[in-house]
């Protein structure tokens, strides 16, 4: 599951990702693995974590750009804005 977070990245499609996936396997890809993948992703789906888009999406700077080379303070600013965390008594984002 976590490959399959890693690789949504809001660039590319469930057949794209399907292809990277069946590449991994020099001998052929397991007879399951498109089910597997997708079962994977409607879970991710009902569970909040991904969301699919009819259109490439441009995800957020604290999940789109590695963690070592994101600049902390940005990155907590823009996950505050976005609701992403929530701390009380906030003094980042200003008043609502």
């Amino acid at each position: 599951m976590g490959v399959i977070v890693t690789l949504a990245d809001g660039q590319h499609t469930i057949a794209e990702l399907i292809q990277h996936m069946a590449r991994q396997y020099p001998d052929g890809a397991p007879e399951n693995m498109v089910d597997t993948i997708e079962s994977i992703i409607t879970r991710l789906i009902k569970s909040n974590i991904i969301e699919l888009t009819p259109r490439p999406t441009m995800l957020p700077y604290y999940l789109r750009v590695a963690f070592d080379d994101q600049d902390p303070e940005e990155a907590t600013k823009k996950m505050i804005q976005d609701g992403f965390i929530q701390l009380p008594g906030n003094k980042l984002t200003g008043p609502s």
